[in-house]
């Protein structure tokens, strides 16, 4: 970002000149996230590394855009070739694969005890997982758990409902009567399109199972989509489908409707309030946020982390290792999690979230109910088993299989295909 030389002044002393700061950036470092290109966020992104560079003179910042649904895939692509930004955003579900795969450059020595003893204590939603034989290979950014449901006040009492739904039963039946009720043509927005696959289990199938205490297995590693609470999650997955209240339309055009108060309810994380007040702020104060309609608080949550390339220079990994420190400073995750509405990484500043943004609460409470989007035991294999999973959910939705036959025909073939634990 810096293409300028920076200011610099003269001092005559002894017949010598010296001219102080008159250099530009000693070294440029490439910083790649789909975030450059997400509306609100991008500018308090690039907000952020003009503050880096005004502390850091010497340190360069190009930023590299990349979309979210293509930034794995280039990124390895890149990586494999020896190449690749020198620090970049990391997906939760990408982290292990990468670590396994030896794409993250250890960052031990470039921490100090005290560092690396603090973030210990305060980054407590799975920085374990950026761990791996004692070693450090990424730092967490952003915590996002998928643990409120996003209603809009002035539908639901259109439709002449005073609270928001706190049972599943309830979730659909309020959503059929707002339908009903004409007060809005969409009562629920959730994620049953077949036709994404990734989104159908990442995002549908993962906000129910876990309410409903399923797992894609135990603690062992091994598979368990054929349980009691597994089939209660698909069933209740089922009923939203064939609901009139919840049409199978494209994710964006679900958050379309939602945003322009065309939809009652939607369960989503907390980032995703930004996105209804920049969409339709007038209106916001008609929106608020409950707890999960489910008996058990467990849900789906990411944490979105930062990592270093192993194939960049000495002198680049020492840069983007100041940077990456930088984006986990207090002031820093504070500005983030209020200009974006997003849980921080950093567990000191939630409940200040808290007092800026009462809603807030309802995600602050359940953090601690939090469950890793891994599967147990088959870590580097969890995008595959969810891919694999989302076949037979297609077909139990269809109506081409029942819910029963199609998860017993499920765990066989998971365990014949993904290997069975003992």
């Amino acid at each position: 970002m810096k293409t300028w030389l920076r200011a610099f002044f003269v001092i005559v002393s002894a017949g010598l000149v010296w001219v102080v700061g008159a250099q530009a950036a000693s070294v440029t470092i490439t910083y790649a996230s789909w975030w450059f290109l997400e509306v609100g966020r991008a500018d308090v992104l690039r907000g952020i590394i003009e503050a880096f560079e005004a502390e850091n003179p010497d340190i360069e910042v190009k930023m590299v855009e990349i979309p979210y649904a293509q930034f794995n895939t280039k990124l390895v692509t890149e990586f494999e070739a020896g190449a690749g930004p020198d620090i970049f955003s990391i997906q939760h579900e990408a982290l292990i694969p990468w670590i396994q795969k030896g794409y993250l450059e250890p960052l031990n020595g470039y921490l100090t005890q005290e560092e690396m003893l603090s973030w210990d204590k305060i980054f407590i939603h799975f920085y374990e997982e950026a761990k791996s034989g004692g070693i450090v290979y990424a730092l967490p950014f952003e915590f996002v758990n998928y643990a409120g449901l996003i209603y809009n006040r002035r539908i639901l009492e259109a439709a002449g409902l005073n609270y928001p739904p706190r049972t599943p039963q309830e979730l659909i039946q309020f959503s059929e009567r707002i339908v009903a009720s004409g007060a809005a043509p969409i009562g629920l927005i959730y994620f049953i399109d077949p036709a994404n696959p990734y989104y159908l289990v990442g995002g549908g199938l993962m906000r129910a199972m876990f309410g409903f205490n399923a797992r894609f297995t135990d603690e062992n590693g091994n598979f368990t989509v054929n349980t009691p609470e597994f089939l209660a999650a698909v069933k209740f997955m089922k009923q939203i489908y064939d609901s009139p209240a919840t049409p199978v339309i494209p994710m964006g055009v679900q958050r379309e409707a939602f945003n322009k108060g065309q939809a009652a309810m939607t369960i989503d994380g907390s980032y995703y309030m930004s996105i209804v007040k920049a969409a339709n702020p007038e209106h916001f104060e008609d929106y608020a946020v409950a707890p999960l309609p489910f008996a058990h608080r467990y849900h789906k949550a990411e944490c979105n982390m930062h990592g270093i390339n192993k194939n960049s220079s000495p002198e680049k990994k020492l840069a983007a290792a100041r940077l990456l420190k930088f984006l986990v400073s207090r002031n820093v995750q504070l500005k983030w999690a209020r200009e974006c509405f997003v849980g921080p990484a950093r567990t000191d500043v939630g409940i200040e979230l808290v007092d800026v943004y009462p809603w807030y609460r309802v995600y602050f409470e359940a953090a601690p109910y939090a469950v890793s989007p891994y599967v147990t035991g088959h870590e580097a294999e969890t995008l595959e088993i969810r891919a694999f999973v989302a076949d037979y959910i297609t077909r139990i939705l269809l109506g081409l299989v029942s819910p029963e036959q199609g998860l017993e025909e499920l765990q066989r073939d998971l365990a014949t295909t993904f290997g069975r634990k003992e």
